[in-house]
């Protein structure tokens, strides 16, 4: 049954990579980045409707940049706010009554894989709130004053948390409601579920699922996509 949403926060001003249009609509590959990011989840049937939240008043250009792909499933675009759950905020009100479940899942991380789609969506169906995340491979380090460190951490007891992330709708919704109510702003959706006291699972993610910020990232990703179109050539 197709009672999935999904959410993709696309909102983003791209300043670091120079894009005048918004990150999700830099080139990557031949194609505006946030392509690479919705073909990942088209072939997915349980996904029944699929919400890009771009920057205010850009609707209809990413509308118009992203037609050429030819998606299989219909994508909804709706304007954003000025923070990230703004905008997350503005796709889950997109949702129709049809969804029960809803994935969010970053617009710049355009390196998704279809099988840690497929992971997640099994896990939610169990019930469970997840998220893809890895353990760090670096030391980590607290700061402490100015320039100085004040102590490092237990690595193996730390996450490196990723997208998509998967809840029960009435749960984020609730979550969210209550972090609008307390004028608190969080930078994932997992920790606003986790705030509102609904515990929250993980599962390995995927080194490749990186999310593309800097020039460094987009020459990474573009690696990445030729080596995985070499490999389907062969």
């Amino acid at each position: 049954m197709a009672d999935v949403g999904l959410v993709i926060p696309a909102a983003g001003r791209g300043e670091r990579l120079g894009a005048t249009d918004g990150k999700a609509l830099v080139p990557l590959c031949g194609r505006p980045l946030l392509a690479w990011t919705l073909l990942a989840f088209d072939a997915f049937h349980e996904i029944g409707e699929r919400v890009v939240v771009t920057p205010p008043g850009k609707e209809a250009l990413f509308r118009e940049r992203l037609a050429a792909i030819q998606l299989e499933r219909d994508v909804e675009y709706v304007p954003g706010g000025e923070e990230r759950q703004d905008s997350v905020r503005a796709g889950l009100r997109a949702l129709t009554a049809k969804c029960r479940w809803v994935l969010v899942h970053d617009g710049a991380r355009p390196l998704i894989h279809g099988a840690l789609v497929r992971r997640v969506l099994d896990v939610l169906r169990s019930g469970e709130a997840v998220i893809p995340a890895l353990t760090p491979r670096e030391s980590v380090a607290r700061t402490g004053f100015e320039s100085w460190v004040k102590s490092y951490e237990d690595r193996s007891k730390l996450l490196l948390v990723q997208t998509p992330q998967g809840f029960h709708l009435p749960v984020l919704e609730y979550a969210f409601a209550k972090a609008d109510g307390d004028r608190f702003h969080a930078t994932d959706e997992a920790s606003l579920v986790l705030r509102a006291n609904h515990p929250v699972s993980w599962i390995e993610g995927d080194p490749e699922n990186v999310k593309v910020t800097y020039p460094q990232d987009l020459v990474f990703a573009e690696a990445i996509l030729m080596r995985r179109n070499a490999a389907k050539a062969t």
